[in-house]
């Protein structure tokens, strides 16, 4: 019986708006409501135990800061995830580092949009309406090195 392995990519919680931010967009944080979003995503994805993965935007790893902090894991900023990058060089980085174990990586709307695309035209099914609102995540699942299904958990409420 083969073992799925399974890719959980989030995309960055909610952060300030791009055109109200003095200063680089690699720097802009996330908003208050984002940092809500991100304790409540590190509640979600606590049990997984693969490497954390992240675009070098501060946002992205203030996503994954809450989990980090509770796996007492690092988190490892990786280009490939960085807004612009294309979706089929994170996809072999992302299941480069699956190995069996739950990687959690952040990203931005581009590239996750862009790995669901690269999912579906692969053969994956979509096991739910596609969602990718800042905050959700698609949980990519492979058996035996191939792309299965795509999971999509809807942001959590930045109330």
């Amino acid at each position: 019986m083969a073992c799925d392995e399974v890719l959980h990519v989030v995309r960055h919680a909610q952060a300030g708006e791009r055109r109200g931010f003095q200063g680089s967009d690699e720097l802009r944080p996330l908003s208050a409501a984002g940092r809500r979003q991100s304790e409540a995503i590190a509640e979600v994805l606590a049990a997984e135990t693969g490497p954390l993965l992240s675009s070098p935007a501060l946002r992205c790893l203030e996503t994954l800061a809450p989990l980090s902090r509770r796996r007492r894991r690092a988190i490892v900023p990786l280009g490939m995830l960085a807004e612009g990058s294309d979706p089929l060089g994170a996809y072999g980085v992302l299941t480069g580092c699956a190995a069996g174990q739950g990687v959690v990586a952040c990203t931005h709307g581009d590239v996750f949009e862009g790995l669901v695309e690269l999912a579906v035209t692969r053969g994956a099914r979509l096991a739910s309406a596609p969602d990718a609102r800042k905050g959700a995540t698609a949980s990519f699942v492979l058996r035996e090195g191939r792309l299965i299904e795509v999971r999509f958990v809807p942001p959590p409420a930045s109330l």
